[in-house]
C-alpha cells in the first residue's frame, strides 16, 4: 500500500513539474535551471520502442544540457524496449523505470553517480 501511495505522490509531483517543461522529438523535458533539463514523465502517449536520449536539446532558442532522468520519468512504459543514456546525465530518479516490463537493454554511462530507489523495480 505504501508503494502505491508513493507512486501516486511521484505522479502528482511530476504533473506539477510538467508545467515548466516541453516536448522535443517525443521526449518530455522539465526545466531544472537556465541551461539544464531532466527527462520528464510521459503522460500520453507512453514512451515505447527504443529511445536514445540526446545530451542536449534545443527549445525556444535555448540549448539545454540534459543532466538527469527525473522521478518516475518512464514509469509504466510497458512498450519501452531499450534506452541509451548520454554522458551528460549524472542521475536517475526515484522509480524512473518502474514497471518497464519490456525493457531488455539499457546503457548507463559512467557519468551517472546517483540512481534513485526503485529505479528499475519490475514487481
Amino acid at each position: 500500500m505504501q508503494k502505491i501511495i508513493t507512486l501516486l505522490f511521484i505522479a502528482l509531483f511530476a504533473i506539477n513539474l510538467s508545467a515548466l517543461g516541453f516536448t522535443v522529438d517525443g521526449i518530455n523535458y522539465n526545466i531544472t535551471s537556465a541551461s539544464t533539463v531532466e527527462v520528464g514523465t510521459s503522460n500520453t502517449p507512453k514512451y515505447s520502442g527504443s529511445i536514445t536520449i540526446p545530451s542536449t536539446v534545443n527549445y525556444n532558442n535555448t540549448t539545454y544540457s540534459i543532466t538527469s532522468i527525473g522521478d518516475a520519468a518512464f514509469t509504466m512504459c510497458t512498450g519501452l524496449t531499450s534506452i541509451i543514456i548520454p554522458n551528460s546525465v549524472t542521475s536517475i530518479g526515484f522509480g524512473a523505470f518502474v514497471y518497464c516490463t519490456s525493457l531488455t537493454s539499457i546503457i548507463i554511462p559512467n557519468s551517472v553517480t546517483s540512481i534513485g530507489d526503485y529505479a528499475f523495480d519490475m514487481r
